[in-house]
Formats: structure tokens, C-alpha cells, sequence
């Protein structure tokens, strides 16, 4: 099933399941984009190292990641939920992220 328009990246890249597809982050409200990476960046098991950062540093190194393509938007259709996920998490179907939040 192929499934584009306005911010929604073709898949065929390979980047989503079968009911996902990638969503730019620039299609995003700024209100909707920030719920989503705080919701990410403040999940139980995030590690950022020894050095604590605040929530907006936490953000706005996120949002960083998904301008320069090292994570993605991904809108479950099944669930109607959307999840940030790291690229590198996405090579193998063993590592993909399962969280999922409500868009």
C-alpha cells in the first residue's frame, strides 16, 4: 500500500511496517511537535549520560536529531498514534521501537 501526500514521506524506504507511515516533523504544529518529543525524551529507560540536562535541552536535541534525518516520525494508522523513533533503531525488526503515543 502506498500512502503520500503533504508530509508524508513515500514508504518505500523501507522505513515503516505495514500500518505505518513516516511524517515529517515540519508537518507538525510546534505544540504537537513539542508534546511528542517530550513524551520521548521523558520515557522511563532514557539515558542521557552522566551530565543531567533539562527537558528543553532535551528537546531541542531531539528535534536536531529529526531535522538532520537521525530520527522519525512514525503514524501508526492501525493505533492512530504517533511514536519519535531513531533511524538506527529501524534496521533491524528485532531492535524497532513498539512505544507508541497518542497523536
Amino acid at each position: 500500500m502506498s500512502f503520500t501526500g503533504p508530509g508524508v514521506v513515500s514508504r518505500g524506504d523501507g522505513m515503516a511496517d505495514e500500518n505505518g507511515v513516516m511524517v515529517l516533523h515540519t508537518h507538525l504544529s510546534p505544540a504537537a511537535l513539542r508534546g511528542l518529543a517530550e513524551d520521548f525524551v521523558t520515557r522511563d529507560g532514557t539515558d542521557y549520560g552522566q551530565i543531567e540536562k533539562t527537558l528543553d535541552q532535551k528537546v531541542a536535541a531531539l528535534i536536531r536529531q529529526l531535522e538532520c534525518g537521525e530520527a522519525a516520525i512514525v503514524y501508526d494508522s492501525e493505533s492512530q498514534t504517533a511514536s519519535i523513533v531513531l533511524r538506527r533503531s529501524l534496521r533491524s525488526p528485532a531492535n524497532r521501537n513498539t512505544s507508541r503515543t497518542p497523536a
